[in-house]
């Protein structure tokens, strides 16, 4: 059973619509990606999420940007392919609720090539 349909994902990857929290959280389970495997060392995915969350709730985008170019950076200058997945996975989620804030995409093709590319293995 998949987790979000092709258009649903599709939509998401165009920044046309956000995607919630949840979703996102079956996502990573369909792929058999746990928590513990994308934390960093010094940023836990629970504190992420838990800024992200408190950061959209008081409808703080400038923080949001913040973050979400923050963890872009990241993902751009990680050099494993661990740390990259992680960043990548990271920077979706705080880019996600931007977007709905602001209706702003701070991604770019190729990000999204890369986020899609994580996406492959999703059974629909």
């Amino acid at each position: 059973m998949g987790v979000v349909s092709p258009s649903t994902l599709s939509r998401w990857e165009r920044g046309e619509e956000g995607l919630p929290v949840e979703i996102f959280e079956k996502l990573l389970t369909s792929m058999s990606i746990s928590y513990n495997e994308i934390i960093a060392s010094k940023v836990d995915i629970n504190q992420v999420i838990a800024r992200i969350e408190y950061d959209y709730q008081k409808n703080k985008t400038e923080e949001l940007k913040k973050l979400s170019l923050c963890l872009l950076d990241k993902y751009h200058q990680a050099r494993d392919e661990f740390s990259k997945v992680e960043y990548l996975l990271k920077s979706a989620m705080a880019m996600n609720y931007y977007l709905d804030l602001s209706g702003v995409d701070l991604s770019d093709d190729e990000y999204k090539k890369a986020l899609a590319k994580q996406f492959e293995y999703v059974n629909y």
